[in-house]
């Protein structure tokens, strides 16, 4: 093996891999694969005999190609894999000699230009496997808090499904009348489309995976612990951990925020696609967790049309056009008018609510941050499955149940049904739901006074400008 080369990688592990070489007569077909691709390199049209050559050189070259490039994970840990030939030749040793030569030469090209191409995308390119964690709310319970911990694994599509976003947006363009598009406009494009994408082909390699969390404050951290449980089918995985009191106000240091990391279990053992998943989930997925008091106030809040201008009143044309091509814009004074609520309202804590996909987390919870909303978790509607049925009125609900002592403020638009979903949550839980606030989004979407007719005149308010809100 060439030392050199191998020198100019950090840190080595040797896996010995061997495999047998034989020139043999015509008959017997041709080589494929990695294999074909080196005999066509040397200009001769060798033949297989026995599988283990096609094997041999197909194994060493999947080695060096994608196992410990397509598995750098951080890009601190790597892995050199060594091959030690063992020929058998028909012809003359001489020859095999020079064939095996031949075959070094072209795993150590392969691998020197695999590594070259990893080390041009940069340090800040994503592994095979990405975790997405989600900012949640904590409560007490007893002498201990119980801290919720929801996560997403994903297989990276960096590059991918380049044919799957052509056709789209064709349809797109085609179907919603989507005409000259900027450069940015197709940027965006393609981070938010490519992000529904995470949801297709996958290979099961999601599944089933342990995943560890760690919780940082202000004056310290936790140890990595082992979730309770594994992740599901899609690679979702949600949970609460019961931690005592005391840790939780040593490490927080009397912030009502925690830093949630989550990142794969050191704990697995077993296959190569263990081990690539292990190496692949080290860059750990990060979020928020707001330590929420017994007592206060929450803030219950829609997202489009509340406080991100989607302009669903306009039809799906235009709620395409300005989900997935234009810059995501806040509702003019509601940054505002939820930062007065954070700074004076008693032990108040946010939640977002939307129909939106969970695929749309990230560019969705970065607009939230650089308009000034408050940081809060952000509940969204599953593309598929049961969850989606009712989704919006069972998530509230939920949440209300969840903090029996807590008072709730409930926003949302005339666009859509939110008007009569908190009407009848107001109905189940009338000591609880102190406001229902519906922000007339156009004067073609307004709402009919007869929804809340049972409700006491001073628990709703239907508003058209922030500034006209009372509570």
């Amino acid at each position: 093996q060439d030392k050199q080369f191998l020198k100019t990688l950090p840190g080595k592990a040797n896996l010995k891999v061997d495999f047998k070489l034989s020139l043999v007569r015509p008959q017997h077909g041709p080589m494929t694969g990695a294999a074909g691709e080196w005999s066509k390199s040397r200009g001769r049209k060798l033949q297989v005999s026995e599988v283990s050559l096609a094997l041999g050189a197909v194994c060493c070259w999947a080695f060096a190609s994608e196992a410990f490039i397509g598995t750098h994970g951080s890009g601190r840990i790597w892995r050199i894999f060594q091959a030690r030939q063992v020929t058998r030749c028909s012809g003359r040793r001489s020859e095999g000699s020079s064939v095996v030569s031949s075959l070094q030469d072209f795993l150590r090209k392969t691998t020197q230009q695999r590594v070259s191409e990893f080390r041009a995308r940069g340090a800040h390119q994503e592994g095979r496997y990405g975790i997405q964690a989600h900012d949640t709310c904590g409560r007490l319970a007893g002498d201990s808090w119980l801290l919720p911990v929801e996560a997403w694994i994903f297989r990276n599509n960096l590059g991918r499904h380049k044919t799957r976003l052509a056709i789209s947006q064709k349809a797109a363009e085609i179907r919603h009348g989507i005409g000259k598009i900027t450069d940015l406009e197709q940027q965006r494009w393609e981070e938010r489309a490519r992000l529904i994408y995470r949801n297709i082909a996958f290979r099961g390699g999601e599944n089933q995976r342990p995943l560890e969390v760690r919780f940082r404050g202000q004056s310290g951290s936790s140890p990595w612990m082992r979730l309770p449980v594994n992740t599901d089918e899609l690679g979702r995985v949600s949970c609460e951990l019961r931690v005592p009191t005391s840790d939780v106000e040593q490490w927080s240091g009397g912030s009502a925020w925690l830093d949630v990391e989550v990142r794969g279990s050191r704990l697995e053992r077993g296959s190569l696609g263990s081990f690539a998943w292990r190496l692949g989930s080290r860059r750990s997925g990060k979020a928020h967790l707001h330590l929420e008091a017994s007592q206060g106030v929450t803030v219950i809040s829609d997202v489009d049309d509340t406080v991100k201008m989607t302009k669903v009143f306009a039809g799906k044309d235009v709620v395409v056009r300005n989900t997935f091509f234009k810059e995501f814009e806040p509702v003019p004074g509601m940054p505002e008018l939820y930062s007065e609520w954070a700074r004076t309202l008693p032990g108040v804590s946010f939640h977002f609510v939307s129909n939106s996909p969970p695929e749309l987390l990230e560019p969705l919870r970065n607009f939230s941050i650089q308009a000034g909303f408050p940081r809060a978790p952000l509940h969204l509607r599953p593309l598929t499955g049961k969850d989606r049925d009712d989704f919006k009125a069972k998530k509230i609900e939920s949440l209300i149940q969840m903090s029996p002592q807590r008072k709730f403020i409930l926003v949302g638009d005339s666009s859509e049904s939110d008007a009569r979903i908190y009407t009848a949550l107001s109905k189940s839980y009338p000591d609880q739901i102190m406001k229902i606030l519906i922000r007339q989004v156009h004067r073609r979407c307004k709402v009919d006074d007869k929804v809340f007719e049972s409700l006491d005149p001073s628990s709703w308010q239907v508003f058209k400008e922030p500034d006209e809100v009372s509570l």
